[in-house]
């Protein structure tokens, strides 16, 4: 199923390399990075227990920086989405050379979410999406912070990391 999903362009955060047609003595990468590309703006708290990774993607594609990605049975880091045996790893900060991402694998995110309230558990449901119920094929990724009005911060880890989220609010 996931190699439907590159070939069909029912993805539409991701970008094929194919796709990218680099001016002379320019990679897709550079090419890709100069022009106006597809983005998901992503603010993170700066918090002491966010951590950050560096994994392969699946080739020839490019990852939209700040979607939500996961890990595939490759073990290579694709976008999230529901239904496709992903494991969630966290959040895309960059894409480099060689197929190697840097991803925020756990720490603190704000996300819009409609009637949040601090302790409730947050799922993914895509690249862009997330919700306080679980759906079929959706991930849970940790718990609200603390919200002002439709904004939440989501204190969050990847699958599998059985670590205690940290829910606490430093006061000044």
């Amino acid at each position: 199923m996931k190699k439907e999903i590159l070939t069909s362009g029912n993805d539409p955060f991701l970008t094929l390399i194919k796709d990218i047609k680099p001016r002379p003595g320019f990679s897709p990468l550079d090419e890709y990075r100069m022009s106006p590309r597809k983005s998901i703006s992503r603010s993170y708290e700066l918090v002491s227990f966010s951590e950050q990774i560096r994994w392969k993607s699946q080739e020839g594609v490019i990852l939209c920086p700040g979607s939500a990605v996961g890990i595939d049975s490759d073990s290579c880091v694709c976008h999230f989405w529901p239904n496709l045996g992903l494991e969630f790893i966290g959040f895309l900060i960059a894409s480099g050379d060689n197929r190697e991402v840097a991803v925020k694998s756990r720490g603190s995110v704000i996300l819009n979410l409609q009637e949040a309230q601090p302790g409730n558990s947050v799922f993914c449901c895509g690249p862009d999406t997330f919700s306080l119920t679980k759906s079929p094929g959706s991930a849970e990724i940790g718990k609200v912070r603390f919200c002002q009005g439709n904004r939440a911060a989501v204190a969050f880890r990847r699958t599998g990391d059985e670590r205690p989220l940290n829910l606490e609010i430093s006061r000044f």
